[in-house]
């Protein structure tokens, strides 16, 4: 089933752009989501005019840019350590504040836009 799917997402998407990653997960509170991770904006951007509202198995979707830089968008432009590091401070319990502070003295002139697509399929 999952498969399935994934091949369906990536038919449904492929028109729009090239795709580097479709992530789902099988988690409760993350069930009908799902992370399409095009190569640039602009792609993302297309895909989610053309299909907010499409029906998919019978659903609706709706589609919305992610709140994060996925894992490999931050591989492509060298911002994966730095990510992880931020992820591992935060499950650690170091408050955000002092984190940015830091990053900011450590700040490196790369910014890649975040070009995933969520996908919610709604009742």
């Amino acid at each position: 089933m999952w498969i399935e799917l994934r091949q369906n997402l990536f038919l449904l998407f492929a028109p729009y752009g090239e795709i580097l990653e479709i992530n789902m997960k099988k988690a409760y509170r993350m069930k009908g989501q799902a992370f399409i991770v095009f190569k640039d904006l602009p792609q993302a951007s297309e895909a989610m005019r053309g299909l907010q509202r499409f029906k998919f198995f019978g659903k609706e979707l709706d589609v919305r840019y992610a709140k994060g830089k996925s894992e490999v968008i931050a591989k492509r432009d060298g911002t994966f350590n730095k990510m992880m590091k931020k992820r591992a401070k935060k499950r650690a319990g170091i408050e955000m504040e002092d984190m940015k502070k830091k990053e900011k003295k450590e700040e490196v002139a790369v910014e890649a836009p975040t070009v995933k697509a969520r996908l919610y399929i709604l009742d």
